[in-house]
């Protein structure tokens, strides 16, 4: 697909209750296409969700704490 030569992100906003499903691809990740993002998802479903949640996507996610400050994210059993 496209020879290689460039990747492909794909933005995903699926609804929590209905599991309605918006796909949006692009060619970077860049914090003002993220927004453009969420724009055309809010349009697609007619609506603002109260939640969202992310998967841990360097755009929205400075630092982890999950399991305190100076843990690793997962610590050994």
């Amino acid at each position: 697909m496209r020879g290689g030569k460039k990747p492909i992100h794909a933005f995903v906003a699926v609804l929590g209750f209905s599991r309605a499903l918006f796909v949006y691809f692009t060619d970077n990740m860049r914090y003002d296409t993220l927004e453009q993002c969420h724009r055309l998802a809010f349009e697609y479903f007619q609506g603002i969700p109260i939640d969202i949640w992310y998967d841990n996507m360097k755009t929205v996610v400075l630092e982890r704490h999950a399991y305190g400050a100076g843990q690793p994210a997962a610590p050994a059993p």
